[in-house]
């Protein structure tokens, strides 16, 4: 399962993993490999209750939690910025 956070409809940004989208400049490449190769569907029953996200909710938060509530059933990929957070705060833990 691959959780990320966007400013884009979950749709569109379905999309664009699976069609493998590049930038125009560049050819800059911002679809996740995990989605492209294996992504089947959305799973709106697990995120269906909290989007769209309202202003005032901070969507790095807000991912942050679905991700651990999710972690103990399923196998979670993202390359967001926040789930990189959490995996830092994670291994540090694990060290001490």
């Amino acid at each position: 399962m691959y959780i990320g956070d966007t400013r884009e409809s979950p749709e569109e940004r379905f999309h664009k993993h699976i069609t493998d989208y590049r930038k125009r400049r560049g050819g800059v490449r911002t679809s996740n490999a995990d989605v492209r190769r294996r992504g089947k569907r959305l799973a709106y029953e697990l995120f269906g209750h909290i989007n769209p996200l309202t202003p005032e909710v901070d969507a790095c938060e807000r991912a942050k939690k679905l991700r651990l509530e999710l972690e103990e059933d399923y196998e979670i990929r993202g390359s967001s910025e926040c789930m990189e957070q959490i995996m830092a705060a994670r291994r540090a833990r694990a060290t001490t």
